[in-house]
């Protein structure tokens, strides 16, 4: 089963490890802010000695407050037993950023720092999101290494031909996307085309809570012009076939937008419930009979004459859980919650914890999802979110707003509002949850 759509998601991972202060991560992120540095000097040699320096800076400081209704009676995580997930959660984060360039040559950094409470417990963190170095030796080629969150394409919700980002995180807009650690190269023969080779060497920074993710090679090409443009890509990682995809968008008319978006690949890491002959009778383990998959997305915008735009997305999830598949899951939770007071309690706790897998973009297979938001007001903004779940008709809701205070402060809230039976998708840990927040920006 899959709980990453959930807009407070991000905040709590059952399959998480402990961290020491982020001492470990921190480590990581100064080396790559070493080798950027070095790589900076190395390239400046080579860079126009005549151009002066330029360098710029902004900070913000975000201070946040999270509440959640949880499911007590949850097939997975029944009295928050499994998962363990706070109720409610406040936090500071502050985020600066840094730029330092010159013709061709631009060093970029964005630390970050966080404080934040549970009830009963504590954490703080400091982490790089993005550090990269970009060189640009001769006009038809760029050069990038370094820590980036390097995203693509029109759509809302879903990003299927996107190997680092399958979710495109607006259900919570104030949470930075995890940066990635890769170096690319990009040819572009001419205005409208471009060539890039990539390499994904490392996740990043730990305190992204999905599995570390192999090492991955990718090669994407994109096309471009004034009504159209799209993306071919091809992408494989370590262990894995190669996965291909592509994007494509079409302004139809000044209101009127129309995209794509696909991919088409095998996973071989997700898992699946099954029937075992031994106590107590079932196990997770990945599909023997996994096979190459597609997943879609259709999409449009459409803007009114008043600004407020529309925006519909229809997705088949190849890697989602048939109904067979899901009515299994379901049934070996229902057989494992009575043996959590049993001497098996261990076996059950650990195989429902595994259950609540965030490897899958969403859990089962059709979605239907659909934005109305208004960007054209001066101090205020909000945004209306739904995702509904065509197989088991669960859904959300997620309410966005946010109010300019003055010109350094703006407060901000989300909601998450969920229907569904017991076993559903988006009520299988969560009710209902809100974060509400205030943004200041320091320079």
């Amino acid at each position: 089963m899959s709980a990453r759509n959930s807009s407070c998601w991000s905040d709590f991972s059952p399959t998480r490890q402990p961290k020491p202060g982020g001492v470990v991560g921190l480590k990581s992120d100064l080396q790559l802010v070493a080798g950027c540095l070095l790589g900076l000097l190395a390239s400046a040699a080579q860079a126009d000695s005549d151009s002066e320096w330029q360098f710029s800076s902004r900070a913000q400081a975000l201070l946040s407050a999270t509440w959640r209704d949880l499911r007590d009676d949850s097939l997975l995580n029944p009295d928050n037993r499994i998962a363990r997930i706070a109720g409610e959660r406040h936090e500071l984060e502050l985020r600066p950023d840094f730029e330092l360039k010159r013709p061709g040559l631009a060093l970029q950094l964005k630390p970050r720092a966080s404080v934040s409470r549970t009830p009963g417990d504590g954490e703080h963190e400091l982490w790089l999101n993005e550090g990269k170095l970009r060189w640009k030796p001769v006009d038809s080629l760029h050069l990038q290494a370094g820590r980036e969150i390097w995203s693509w394409g029109p759509s809302m919700f879903w990003s299927p031909s996107n190997p680092f980002y399958l979710a495109t995180g607006k259900n919570n807009p104030q949470r930075e996307l995890p940066g990635r650690d890769m170096v690319r190269a990009s040819w572009m023969p001419a205005d409208n085309v471009a060539l890039t080779l990539a390499n994904n060497f490392a996740s990043g920074h730990p305190r992204d809570p999905e599995p570390l993710q192999r090492k991955l090679s990718l090669l994407k090409l994109d096309l471009n012009n004034n009504e159209a443009s799209g993306s071919l890509i091809a992408s494989r990682r370590e262990g894995e076939l190669w996965r291909f995809g592509g994007y494509g968008q079409w302004t139809a008319s000044d209101a009127l937008l129309l995209y794509a978006d696909a991919s088409y690949g095998k996973r071989t890491d997700l898992l699946l419930a099954e029937p075992d002959a031994n106590a107590p009778g079932w196990t997770l383990a990945p599909d023997p009979a996994a096979r190459r998959r597609t997943t879609l997305l259709l999409g449009g915008g459409y803007t009114f004459e008043s600004g407020i735009t529309l925006n519909l997305e229809a997705m088949h999830y190849g890697d989602g859980l048939s109904r067979e598949q899901a009515q299994r899951a379901t049934a070996m939770a229902q057989q494992l919650q009575p043996l959590l007071a049993t001497p098996l309690a261990a076996y059950a706790g650990a195989t429902l914890g595994q259950a609540i897998d965030l490897r899958r973009m969403q859990e089962r297979r059709n979605y239907l999802a659909l934005q109305l938001m208004d960007p054209t007001r001066e101090r205020y903004s909000w945004n209306l979110r739904y995702i509904r779940n065509l197989d088991d008709g669960s859904g959300e809701l997620v309410p966005l707003g946010s109010y300019d205070l003055n010109d350094k402060l703006q407060l901000w809230a989300n909601l998450s509002l969920r229907h569904g039976h017991q076993g559903s998708e988006y009520t299988q840990l969560l009710r209902r949850s809100a974060m509400l927040g205030l943004t200041w920006f320091a320079w």
